[in-house]
């Protein structure tokens, strides 16, 4: 019985941290997916099945997805080109690594944002030069605000998936 209610609080608890990477800009989708595979194949499948874990898998491809398709609408919708999306993303990347060690791991997420913009606005200016300045400033807040709202789109989904296998699992 304490066994059970360990390992409960557990899985619970790494389910939570799953949420929380996701503001360190790491893929909690996925830990939390690997970690609900894990209890269902601990349990014998018995309360988390095969079906629920391959709409699980679905939640998570598409989280991920969406997340990269608003980054790319966000700066479409403000002009940006596409080494202005390559570069955002490469710059997001690097801004995550860079940021992590920073107040106390959230600047992973300010560095994402920071280096989305960044890497926008860089490779736009060395494409159109300096006195397209405004438009590159411009391509980096699209970059910047899709970034942001694909964020808080896997955040939702992120939520909507403990929220189902918590409801799972208790009952």
């Amino acid at each position: 019985m304490v066994l059970s209610i360990l390992g409960h609080m557990i899985f619970f608890f790494i389910l939570i941290l799953g949420l929380i990477s996701l503001f360190f800009a790491l893929p909690g989708t996925w830990l939390i997916l690997v970690t609900t595979t894990a209890y269902a194949w601990v349990t014998g499948f018995t309360q988390v099945g095969g079906g629920m874990l391959l709409l699980l898998a679905l939640l998570t491809v598409v989280g991920e997805v969406v997340e990269y398709l608003f980054g790319i609408a966000g700066a479409r919708r403000f002009g940006s080109s596409g080494r202005g999306i390559l570069f955002s993303i490469l710059g997001g990347f690097a801004g995550a690594i860079v940021g992590a060690p920073l107040f106390f791991g959230f600047g992973a997420v300010l560095g994402a944002l920071v280096g989305a913009f960044l890497g926008a606005v860089l490779i736009e200016l060395l494409t159109y030069g300096a006195a397209e300045w405004k438009k590159a400033v411009r391509s980096g807040w699209g970059n910047f605000l899709g970034r942001i709202a694909g964020v808080i789109t896997k955040m939702a989904i992120a939520i909507g998936m403990i929220v189902w296998i918590t409801a799972t699992v208790l009952t």
